[in-house]
């Protein structure tokens, strides 16, 4: 199975959790981290399965702080943090973090920051000197997560620092609160092994692009199948391409299944949006796009570090400039598992530099300012109005999602992922919806009029309820 056909699987799934299994799952080694927010679900173990090919006794659960007990920052001597990086290569690594004395004697917990901002610096002969981002991103924060003294986790930096020279480097990142920064040390080496490395890096650093990957399956012969079979063997194998553009600063990640839209990702104007369908599942239509302060924006840039990875086996395509025009690679036929029939992975990359006005058009026409329908009188009646002095007493007139927003943040003291905006045309009313751990830690409103004065605040509890109507586990 393609590792994004878990996609069609799970269809109910938010961008943040399928993406990162998708991305991630494949590369983690080993995780042991007891996390206070509800990471684990059937869904993600189940890409875990299909991506590592592990045998899990999948169970639903609502994660809970565990009855280890806490090690206080300030006890943590930073001699017994172990800090390594692993699978180095131009735009990325693995990190892994081992504290001593968490694996003998009694059950005890550390909390640590799931990395999310970092700093690389190069080593020279004057000593180590920080490397300018291309784009900065300061909205993007770490998580906490309940450990027992081990972490690791995959960084991919293309999107803010690019493709890496050859030299030495550190990794500098938050890791404990209330300690100073911790740093990694790593080489990376010279590209002799990717025969395209430097067209890549020629390819991320234009001014526009629009690259595509597609992933199809040829199959030797379907003559044995009834149509019924025919029909299903196709269908979960399906074709999925996938497209990056950039445009000057903005970026956009396109993901389709058999040429519908299934995914996307896009940065622009210095606002990070995800596109939503309605219920959160990719079988409904889609509802459009939202604001996701939370997005890593190195995930836009994927495909050069999916490449720098695995730059093994490809035809390469180069122009007579030797600019990058496409990469091939065709796998080894297998046998489908449940039907007699052999299935040959077919991946091709296109490379397409030329189109600035085609790639700022394509991140240009996509409609930021689409919002979903409410009910004001039914949340009036439904929702328990927080009692709050509000701040938005003047008029400031809304039209748009982003105005709305803008207006809204002036309310909000609740740490949040992911925006959604909501309109009740007919009463003049917005609703800003402020999502806390996607939803799984709860949820905040600011509802306001079209003069964009606040009418009412208002929260709600965790999803994980709801979830666990449709997913009650054994």
């Amino acid at each position: 199975m393609n590792p994004m056909d878990i996609l069609e699987l799970i269809g109910e799934t938010e961008d943040f959790y399928v993406m990162d299994a998708a991305e991630n799952a494949f590369r983690v080694k080993r995780v042991r981290t007891i996390t206070k927010k509800l990471w684990i679900f059937a869904a993600i173990l189940a890409a875990m399965v299909i991506f590592m090919g592990c045998m899990w006794i999948v169970r639903i659960t609502t994660a809970t702080t565990p009855d280890y007990p806490v090690v206080e920052n300030s006890q943590i001597g930073r001699e017994i943090v172990h800090i390594s990086a692993s699978e180095v290569n131009a735009t990325g690594m693995h990190v892994t973090v081992q504290m001593d004395g968490f694996d003998s004697g009694p059950g005890r917990a550390v909390i640590m920051l799931r990395p999310g901002p970092f700093v690389l610096e190069r080593k020279t002969e004057d000593g180590w000197v920080a490397l300018s981002p291309l784009v900065s991103d300061p909205d993007w924060n770490s998580d906490e997560v309940w450990t027992d003294g081990y972490l690791d986790w995959y960084v991919n930096w293309t999107t803010v620092y690019g493709i890496l020279d050859s030299g030495t480097y550190r990794y500098v990142f938050d890791l404990l609160e209330g300690h100073e920064a911790f740093c990694c040390e790593f080489t990376v080496t010279p590209d002799t092994g990717n025969v395209a490395a430097k067209a890549l890096r020629d390819v991320l650093n234009s001014d526009a692009y629009c690259v595509r990957l597609i992933t199809e399956s040829e199959f030797d012969s379907l003559d044995s199948l009834s149509d019924s079979d025919r029909e299903a063997l196709i269908n979960r194998n399906a074709c999925w391409v996938y497209e990056y553009w950039k445009s000057g600063d903005d970026l956009l990640h396109l993901v389709y299944r058999n040429d519908v839209l299934w995914v996307g990702m896009m940065y622009r104007d210095g606002e990070k949006y995800t596109l939503d369908h309605e219920g959160d599942n990719r079988n409904n239509p889609i509802t459009g796009w939202s604001f996701w302060p939370d997005m890593d924006l190195n995930r836009l840039t994927e495909w050069a570090n999916l490449l720098m990875e695995d730059s093994e086996g490809w035809e390469v395509n180069l122009d007579a400039g030797g600019a990058l025009v496409s990469l091939r690679r065709i796998g080894e036929p297998r046998r489908d598992d449940k039907y007699p029939v052999d299935v040959t992975a077919v991946e091709s990359w296109e490379f397409l530099t030329g189109d600035s006005a085609g790639s700022a058009a394509k991140i240009a026409g996509q409609d930021v300012d689409t919002v979903q329908s409410f009910s004001w009188q039914e949340d009036q009646e439904q929702m328990k109005a927080l009692d709050v002095a509000f701040v938005n007493t003047t008029a400031q007139p809304v039209t748009t999602a982003s105005e709305a927003i803008a207006r809204a943040l002036t309310e909000c003291t609740v740490e949040h992922d992911k925006i959604v905006v909501y309109r009740d045309a007919d009463a003049g009313m917005w609703k800003v919806e402020f999502q806390i751990l996607y939803g799984y830690q709860g949820y905040g409103f600011v509802y306001l009029d079209d003069n964009g004065i606040t009418r009412m605040v208002s929260a709600a509890g965790s999803k994980v309820y709801e979830f666990q109507q449709y997913y009650p586990g054994p």
